[in-house]
């Protein structure tokens, strides 16, 4: 194979000084060297050094197309025995710091090398969930509900009217924005998510769904005779008498959690008295409560769809604009969304047995 011939005193283009030769050359060099040419008229042809041009002809028969093969790769400065202490550690306190674990390990490593050790686990550092704490009584009785209810299947659970309030704050629910930026834009005011301080304006409501139905969005108000001025048990019997007829029938079973309002003498002297079938729920378990898929859907459409909302200034004409906003969307809200999100409970009540009434993904 003949070689190109180039004037003294120029460079290959193709020849990177001190990286690794490209396919292209690596084919050049075996194929001179088949056709009969010299390591050494190679070498100075092309300009590599002898022994490049050596061993790039030994190495060629264990090459596909003259890519590099992989390689072992810098020894690990850790042993076996290294790895099962930190192991041990992390599994004994999940939420350690790295620098409380290279303390506790006595093992005088940086903190990426303790990362790559975590990451052949498929272990990272993640903040953790937020959820409900949980009693020994509420675990008890959420296992014991996910049993009671592990055979129901949707035509069961979709006569079940979930009920929940929701408080609804101007701005939040907002997704993390992402943004293409160079290093030195990182602080330009059209690459920051600003948000305000301090409580923003902030709307209580209710709302039911059941197969794939949805209730009217209720705006609740607090109730003047309370001691703070919030929704009362009064309040909230109000708006049961008021809409328990829009949405219940025979054969349907009402649902409510287990907060102080709902429970209250007055609730359930109404319920009784009404004949309505109620659901009994486990307490601290937002989790198997479908409608609350429902309320972060609803923050994020009006987050999305009603951006001018945090500019109006905290006002009356901002609050009444806010709630129209938000009763809305909650009425735009697909059928097959609200049927999916009815269609999970058989998964719900899976999860929660397999956890043994503790936390769960939902």
């Amino acid at each position: 194979m003949p070689i190109p011939r180039r004037p003294l005193g120029t460079l290959d283009p193709n020849t990177i000084s001190r990286r690794e030769l490209t396919p292209y050359k690596r084919g050049q060099i075996v194929g001179a060297r088949a056709a009969g040419v010299t390591t050494t008229k190679i070498a100075a042809l092309l300009q590599i050094p002898r022994e490049t041009v050596k061993s790039t002809i030994s190495r060629a028969p264990n090459r596909i197309d003259g890519i590099s093969q992989p390689r072992s790769g810098r020894p690990l400065i850790y042993s076996p025995r290294n790895e099962r202490l930190i192991l041990r550690l992390i599994r004994q306190n999940p939420s350690m710091t790295y620098a409380q674990l290279i303390e506790q390990s006595g093992l005088q490593f940086s903190r990426s090398t303790f990362t790559r050790l975590l990451k052949k686990y498929g272990i990272s550092n993640w903040l953790a969930k937020k959820r409900p704490y949980l009693t020994a009584q509420a675990v008890k009785a959420r296992l014991k509900f996910a049993q009671e209810h592990k055979d129901w299947t949707y035509n069961d659970w979709k006569k079940v009217i979930f009920s929940d309030e929701c408080s609804l704050e101007r701005g939040a629910g907002a997704r993390r924005v992402w943004v293409f930026r160079t290093p030195q834009d990182k602080w330009h005011k059209d690459m920051i998510m600003p948000y305000t301080k301090g409580k923003d304006i902030t709307i209580m409501i209710w709302a039911a769904i059941w197969g794939n139905e949805a209730s009217d969005c209720i705006i609740l108000y607090g109730d003047d005779e309370a001691t703070r001025g919030g929704v009362s048990a009064r309040s909230y019997l109000t708006l049961l008498q008021e809409q328990i007829p829009t949405v219940y029938e025979p054969g349907r079973i009402f649902m409510q959690d287990n907060a102080p309002i709902h429970t209250a003498k007055i609730i359930q002297k109404y319920l009784d008295d009404e004949v309505i079938s109620v659901l009994e729920w486990p307490p601290y378990s937002p989790d198997l409560n479908p409608i609350e898929n429902l309320w972060a859907i609803l923050k994020d459409r009006i987050s999305t769809r009603y951006p001018h909302l945090k500019d109006i200034g905290k006002c009356q004409a901002a609050l009444d604009e806010f709630a129209d906003a938000i009763c809305k969307e909650w009425a735009l809200l697909e059928p097959e969304i609200i049927e999916n999100c009815i269609r999970s409970l058989p998964s719900r009540m899976k999860v929660v047995i397999e956890a043994k009434g503790w936390y769960t993904r939902y």
